[in-house]
């Protein structure tokens, strides 16, 4: 049985629902990197994709998408929800609903017009104010999240979020990312990983500047963000792993320059090794999505993978189907969601299992273990992380308890001309 939220704020490090956002970290990378070479049989035969059901995926992102634009507040937002929780609840896991105010600017500006706007008279409508032009209107936020537990309460986050541009169905920037996760929570109650998952399913992160529709106010995922950092969760999320734009029928991810570096490149190997290497390439730089996951940068939680295509339609950024109606399931395709599930639970399993070597060399696992069976000791104090010996690391502040762990074929930090411009979509 999960803790209802009020016990959730109490004991949130030890066995707790983490509810988040994205996130990543900054560190030196490489300004660009030669072509991989063809992947051979050998490579691929050292790893064998595991089940994901592509058709059930792709149903539950024409499902999403068939309900039209879907902004926070909205009654389409509600029915995709409510979409989201029924199959979740098929799965026999019990949810969890955070609702968290919208501190944004636009929000008080819509409140203050309310407040001042004089009595409608019946059938009359309350004109328009700027703020209600954003996707991020709403007064609340509604975020939804499931846990599948581990024999670790540490935990490994995949979120993505449900909402929409008000302009915009919303097939691959709405729904892919949920899609993935809804088929993604089926095969990991199958197969549980080691460390305790949790799903979440996000919302208000699509509002942009009713001033500057390139201007994303990512107001829902930094209320989660600091709804975190207040409870003392951080420390206890492992890795976050954030799905975004994961459906574009030419599916191209990018390397988002903010994202952990070991951990995103473990998803770039898995899918060179699966000979799915043409959808996380390596030869196209990196890039630095101006998306939901720096709200976590802001809280100092930098163990985040950002898995996202910013070119939708289009070899420049973020390309002509994004936010607007465009973004239909037609300009999605079946294969790009299988493409980014088989990664993803492969290189989940790899994470997974280094971490689990930190651990027993560290006594994080023993600690861990003993937190749970004694909650009341928890004070939610960073844990200093030490790796298997011959691993290599990347210092970080201690108090960050961030493991970096070099690639080998890591190459120099990047010169700032091989960073493609920021995508503008939140």
């Amino acid at each position: 049985m999960l803790p209802r939220i009020a016990h959730f704020q109490r004991s949130l490090p030890a066995s707790g629902v983490l509810l988040v956002a994205t996130a990543c970290g900054s560190f030196p990378f490489a300004a660009s990197q030669p072509p991989p070479g063809p992947t051979s049989a050998a490579s691929a035969a050292t790893l064998a994709a595991e089940p994901f059901d592509t058709e059930r995926a792709w149903a539950h992102l024409v499902a999403l998408s068939d309900l039209g634009a879907r902004p926070s507040g909205s009654a389409a937002n509600r029915e995709a929800l409510e979409y989201i929780r029924t199959r979740m609840e098929e799965l026999d896991l019990e949810l969890v609903d955070v609702e968290l105010p919208n501190g944004s600017a636009q929000a008080e500006e819509r409140a203050a017009a309310q407040e001042q706007a004089p009595a409608m008279g019946p059938g009359e409508a309350a004109p328009a104010t700027a703020a209600e032009d954003s996707a991020s209107a709403a007064t609340k936020f509604h975020h939804l999240s499931a846990v599948l537990p581990g024999t670790s309460p540490d935990r490994i986050v995949l979120a993505a979020h449900y909402d929409t541009r008000a302009t915009s169905p919303g097939a691959n920037d709405g729904a892919s990312g949920p899609a993935v996760l809804l088929e993604l929570a089926r095969q990991l109650v199958a197969r549980p990983l080691p460390y305790t998952v949790e799903i979440v399913f996000l919302d208000g992160a699509m509002g942009v500047a009713a001033d500057d529709p390139t201007t994303p106010l990512l107001a829902g995922p930094r209320a989660m963000a600091d709804y975190l950092r207040e409870a003392g969760a951080l420390d206890a999320i492992r890795l976050a792993v954030f799905y975004r734009e994961v459906g574009d029928a030419e599916l191209t991810i990018g390397r988002d320059l903010l994202s952990h570096r070991m951990h995103r490149e473990i998803f770039f190997d898995v899918a060179r090794e699966l000979g799915l290497g043409d959808a996380f390439p390596r030869d196209r730089g990196y890039v630095e999505s101006d998306s939901s996951h720096r709200s976590l940068i802001d809280v100092g939680m930098p163990r985040v993978v950002l898995i996202h295509d910013p070119w939708y339609g289009g070899d420049e950024a973020p390309g002509e189907y994004w936010g607007g109606e465009q973004d239909v399931k037609e300009h999605c395709a079946p294969e790009s969601l299988h493409t980014v599930g088989v990664v993803s639970l492969a290189a989940l399993r790899r994470i997974s299992a280094r971490l689990e070597k930190v651990d027993r060399v560290s006594g994080r696992a023993g600690r861990r273990r003993a937190e749970t069976l004694e909650p009341a000791h928890i004070t939610g104090e960073a844990v200093e992380e030490t790796p298997p010996a011959g691993e290599a690391v990347q210092g970080t502040p201690p108090s960050e308890g961030t493991i970096e762990e070099t690639p080998p074929s890591e190459p120099p930090p990047p010169a700032p001309e091989s960073v493609e411009p920021a995508p503008e979509s939140p």
